[in-house]
């Protein structure tokens, strides 16, 4: 399941984690039509390095304030930090969740650590018809996805922009009749293949030279249709602007290859 954060709430989170030398818990609130966490906070709590404990008057006062507020409903999603550790649910973090299920019918938890790593998941608690629990609990992992801000689309149109201008995308074809660089063990069949060319080392002898060069091919599809008796007739055709090209071939250690001529 993917459990979205805006970029405040995620920050706010982190900053608690990053600034706090013990482990560190809250609760966070959760917009269910959209799934997605718009704010986190913590309570007045006892920490060391290796657990962390709610205060119970806090948390009871806590959820007076959010029931008069109208929004209780939303606060439960329960997360805390394990410091420099790995991020993972302890025994002691299932058996506070187990725990929750007497109180209510779903819990997502979250722990994080200072590197930014960070394990989630949602337990639904079954009731019986008379509203008891039932004692069964169904548990489904989490993703946590940052919801981007208004600046961050901006700059991924302003990154995609220059990746279409400058990044070329070279497409490959799969190999045909165990060609390696050069035609071989072609097929008696009539057909027409389509395979990748690479330039004469002329053409790319380092980045410089091919920046340089406005006539260098980037890729060619290349058309063979040949008999039984003849080797195929390479016809170079140009994917973007280039005008068709001849090639020949050098035969170098007993294989093909191509340079443009």
């Amino acid at each position: 399941m993917i459990l979205n954060i805006t970029p405040e709430a995620y920050k706010k989170l982190m900053t608690y984690v990053r600034l706090c030398d013990t482990e560190v818990g809250g609760l966070a609130s959760l917009d269910r039509q959209t799934m997605t966490i718009d704010d986190v906070t913590i309570l007045n709590q006892t920490a060391t390095g290796a657990s962390v404990e709610q205060d119970e008057e806090a948390t009871l006062a806590f959820s007076k304030e959010r029931r008069a507020i109208g929004d209780h409903h939303k606060w439960r999603v329960h997360w805390h930090s394990h410091v420099n550790m790995e991020a993972f649910h302890s025994t002691t973090d299932t058996t506070l969740i187990e725990n929750f299920g007497v109180y209510t019918d779903w819990l997502i938890s979250l722990v994080f650590n200072k590197k930014g790593e960070m394990v989630g998941r949602l337990d639904t608690f079954e009731r019986t018809e008379n509203g008891i629990p039932s004692g069964f609990r169904m548990t489904e992992l989490v993703r946590l996805q940052v919801l981007p801000t208004a600046e961050d689309t901006e700059l991924d149109e302003t990154i995609q922009a220059e990746l279409d201008e400058k990044v070329q995308v070279q497409k490959y074809v799969a190999p045909v009749g165990g060609y390696t660089g050069g035609y071989t063990g072609f097929d008696k069949k009539k057909q027409d293949y389509k395979v990748s060319v690479k330039p004469h080392k002329t053409y790319s002898e380092n980045c410089m030279n091919c920046l340089l060069k406005d006539d260098l091919p980037h890729l060619f599809d290349l058309a063979t249709d040949y008999d039984d008796d003849t080797e195929p007739e390479i016809i170079a055709q140009a994917t973007s602007d280039y005008d068709e090209r001849e090639w020949d071939t050098n035969d170098k250690n007993g294989q093909k290859s191509w340079r443009l001529l």
